[in-house]
């Protein structure tokens, strides 16, 4: 995708009005492309690489060329004043890029688990705490603008996400009606072993319920390895190992009670090895997976009963799998 980006993005200067190719667009494009296949997709937490990647630009940019002043100038707390002097398109152009670059550190830390106070003020402090240290350096202008920048990307990701909460609440409302019209007309069975079944995959899919998931290194990384090797996305990978599991606890029992009290105890048995490594992992890292409406429902019952978030009830599913998997292999 990045090639398809950086290529198309480039050949169509050429057809853009007073805007030349350059050789510093090239070569920098190449060398991404070339650090995205050689280092990036071989770091096991790129998440944090990225992050602090841009981190260390952002400095970069705004404190270049560090010459220091012999006293400070002083702080300017109006807003897009430096925007609106000199060209507009430009300045513009440039806070739209630091807008997306903000806007990234907050996402990066989301996905890292980070909470939403913690990815908003983060970001926030550090590119306030470079506007401070422009007040001692020559040909920078320290203005409120870039903070209010992160602050405001903070918030369109916010709602965004907001509005796909939304949008998930929807779906899973829909399913549950259908399903309960589904099971009135038919005389199924209600309960959760019932809801584990619906009618049709592509139904399910068009319900889909996204759910955010904290998980360990070694959980992210077994993960990784094993959508890979699928040729499936994460998310794909982590829905199937909860179908598998829920369609092992109902394979032998009508019960809806049962069918929760068995997926309690598969989901717990042989856990104890990714499991313990929370306490010394470096870090969470955040994965958002699309689940099934019926199976989304079965999780909340779990949830609910074992007292756990429905984060920590899949983090014990996927790596009660790969404990199995691994006394099966090894």
């Amino acid at each position: 995708m990045l090639p398809i980006l950086f290529f198309g993005t480039l050949g169509l200067e050429i057809f853009i009005a007073n805007s030349a190719l350059t050789s510093s667009n090239a070569v920098g494009g190449i060398v991404a492309i070339v650090l995205h296949w050689t280092v990036f997709t071989r770091l096991k937490r790129i998440e944090l690489s990225l992050l602090i990647l841009l981190l260390a630009i952002s400095a970069w940019i705004d404190l270049t060329p560090l010459i220091l002043r012999s006293e400070s100038i002083t702080f300017n707390w109006l807003p897009f004043q430096g925007v609106l002097d000199g060209s507009l398109f430009v300045n513009a152009q440039a806070a739209a890029g630091k807008f997306f670059a903000y806007g990234s550190m907050v996402y990066l830390l989301q996905r890292m688990g980070a909470g939403d106070w913690i990815s908003v003020l983060a970001p926030t402090g550090w590119v306030a705490g470079i506007e401070v240290a422009q007040t001692y350096v020559v040909n920078h202008t320290p203005e409120s603008t870039n903070p209010l920048l992160v602050v405001f990307a903070a918030l369109a990701i916010l709602a965004i996400e907001g509005l796909n909460a939304k949008q998930s609440r929807l779906h899973t409302q829909a399913g549950e009606t259908a399903h309960r019209d589904g099971h009135d007309s038919s005389g199924y069975q209600s309960g959760s072993h019932a809801r584990a079944h619906p009618a049709t995959d592509h139904q399910r899919k068009h319900r889909a319920v996204i759910q955010k998931v904290n998980l360990n290194a070694a959980q992210a990384e077994l993960l990784d390895q094993l959508a890979e090797k699928m040729q499936v996305s994460v998310s794909e990978a982590s829905r199937k190992i909860i179908g598998s599991a829920i369609e092992e606890a109902g394979r032998e029992t009508q019960n809806p009670d049962e069918l929760v009290r068995r997926l309690r105890t598969l989901s717990l048995r042989g856990a104890a090895g990714l499991i313990t490594r929370e306490n010394e992992n470096n870090g969470w890292l955040a994965r958002e997976i699309e689940l099934y409406p019926d199976h989304y429902e079965v999780l909340q019952e779990l949830s609910a009963e074992s007292g756990s978030s429905i984060s920590r009830v899949i983090r014990r599913i996927v790596d009660r799998f790969f404990s199995q998997l691994e006394s099966e292999t090894g």
